[in-house]
């Protein structure tokens, strides 16, 4: 009969996780070894929060169940963090923490804690599972849970006698113990949906992370090109639609290039605070026909009425509507180059402003970084300003290829754990952070796990002494000066704590160069992680604190 500890194992190995990231104690070492003979690697990172940050990422990137485990006791509470930031994201992680033995249980006995109740109000499901024959029906419902609707995270409280004890009992994980059939829409409103889009002269399509999720995205280019619609895109669906196509018009944030359209077709998305709440009516004008279709029923017509409001998943629904589009006319697609003209020209009008000097200025190093690494590189952006830098320079031709470390909960320093997983899913794309000097140091420790498992990530710290955004943000506001000093921080060498930590680093103070260190790193074929601490300008003004601030 199968012990606790393989019951768990056997439950992650038939759900195809390759990766589970942790870190050790005496409860996990033996689930490792049952997660070794089943080929499933273990990463074990520097802190608890940093391997939810990783699981998460992994989750991200492969579109599917990441998986974190913690220590007893304290090692749960510190996945926390890491989980709730998963839970805003719509990431599926499977978190599994260690808890003192049942027999033990209100004794006072080292570590003990209930963490599921704990937990509760942070994740999807949660559960502390009393006895192997339980830990098998817990895994079966935490996995379906993480997997289905909107997808999110979950957290097992496994007692270290439960994953030893015996189990005369299935697993509850892999093919026939959950569906894998997607929401699809209901017909009539589908056909409704298409009767509105084909009436309309100037639609626009918004693609949000449901579409990512849900791999959604060719989908979406395919209707997109048949019935002539430019698309914006936001959250995780960034490089959903190539930024090259002439359908792509840009990020859903900074609103609709050239004329108002007569339709909004918003799919996989929420009407949250970087959509104007849907009610901005210089991003969305509220007299705007608007179809909202979301896997979340909850978040259909939320903040903003949907003249059609479908409930079904992003890719099935744009699958439904593909088939019963009849064709497109010249006026959609006068309306489609129209619109990719003006975003056209407010890119051509953002390069221009780029230029080397000296102190160096944000825009600039997004924009040197873009020139030196390959096409297919993959970005991770991390921090305030810095994030909305490399929305703004960056370009994503393919799903995923330019990511925010933070998601929509907005907490930094989740970028090199993120960056770890990315590595290791794509392991022949180059990995690239852009990264403040604020948010770098946060995870910095991880540089170490990088190091020693050869993970030759690039991390491009963008330094200007300050956690940029609070200092930009209180100034922009006409914030007291004297007050302004509690955001600024004092001048690093974070190379050297780099180097220290394993990685190969280089410092930039000029602009003369920044373009020899980072063609200096894209040459390199040393499996260590690179470190690049660039000092800027503190005078810039991020992107995404404009965008905030709009409805603050």
């Amino acid at each position: 009969m199968p012990r606790g500890r393989e019951l768990i194992a056997e439950a992650i190995a038939r759900e195809d996780v390759k990766t589970v990231f942790s870190l050790p104690d005496g409860f996990l070492l033996p689930i490792y070894e049952e997660l070794e003979k089943r080929n499933v690697n273990v990463v074990t990172m520097r802190n608890e929060f940093s391997a939810a940050q990783a699981a998460e990422g992994w989750a991200r990137f492969n579109r599917g169940l990441g998986v974190v485990m913690a220590p007893v006791g304290p090692g749960g509470v510190y996945l926390l963090p890491g989980l709730v930031q998963a839970m805003h994201s719509g990431s599926p992680v499977l978190a599994i923490a260690g808890r003192t033995p049942i027999k033990n249980l209100d004794r006072m006995a080292f570590e003990e804690l209930d963490l599921s109740n704990l937990a509760a109000n942070m994740v999807k499901y949660a559960r502390t599972c009393i006895s192997a024959s339980h830990l098998a029906r817990c895994l079966g419902d935490a996995v379906r849970t993480a997997l289905s609707g909107r997808m999110g995270p979950v957290l097992l409280e496994i007692p270290r006698d439960v994953a030893s004890d015996e189990c005369d009992c299935d697993i509850e994980a892999g093919d026939g113990w959950r569906t894998t059939r997607r929401v699809f829409a209901d017909p009539s409103l589908v056909k409704k949906a298409r009767d509105l889009l084909e009436r309309s002269s100037k639609p626009v399509m918004i693609l949000g992370s449901g579409a990512y999720w849900s791999g959604a995205c060719r989908e979406a280019l395919r209707l997109a090109r048949k019935a002539e619609i430019p698309v914006l895109t936001t959250g995780f669906a960034v490089g959903c639609v190539p930024y090259n196509d002439i359908h792509y018009v840009g990020h859903a944030a900074l609103g609709i290039p050239g004329n108002t359209p007569d339709l909004l077709l918003a799919i996989g998305t929420r009407w949250d605070e970087f959509l104007g709440f849907g009610s901005n009516p210089q991003l969305y004008p509220g007299n705007i026909p608007t179809i909202h279709v979301d896997i979340d029923p909850r978040i259909v017509g939320k903040n903003r009425k949907a003249d059609i409001a479908i409930w079904a998943d992003a890719k099935s629904f744009l699958s439904q509507l593909y088939r019963t589009i009849r064709g497109t006319s010249e006026v959609r697609r006068k309306w489609v180059q129209a619109a990719r003209n003006t975003f056209d020209e407010i890119q051509g009008m953002s390069d221009q402003v780029v230029a080397p000097g000296d102190p160096i200025k944000p825009q600039y190093l997004v924009k040197a970084m873009r020139e030196a690494f390959p096409k297919s590189t993959q970005y991770i952006l991390d921090g305030g300003d810095t994030t909305g830098w490399g929305y703004m320079y960056l370009r994503a031709y393919f799903p995923g290829q330019v990511m925010w470390a933070h998601g929509p909960l907005g907490g930094i320093g989740a970028g090199i754990p993120i960056s770890i997983a990315a590595q290791i899913a794509n392991p022949r794309r180059r990995t690239v952070l852009l990264t403040g000097d604020g948010s770098f140091l946060i995870g910095a420790h991880e540089i170490e796990t990088a190091s020693r498992y050869c993970l030759p990530i690039t991390v491009v710290i963008a330094d200007d002494m300050a956690w940029g955004d609070v200092y930009h943000n209180w100034l922009v506001t006409g914030g007291n000066k004297e007050l302004a000093k509690y955001a600024l921080l004092q001048h690093r060498d974070y190379s050297r704590l780099a180097e220290s930590l394993g990685a190969q680093a280089l410092r930039v103070e000029d602009s003369k160069s920044l373009k020899k260190a980072l063609a200096r790193i894209a040459r390199s074929k040393d499996c260590r992680p690179k470190v690049i601490h660039v000092k800027i300008s503190q005078k810039e003004t991020g992107l995404l604190n404009q965008v905030l601030l709009r409805e603050r």
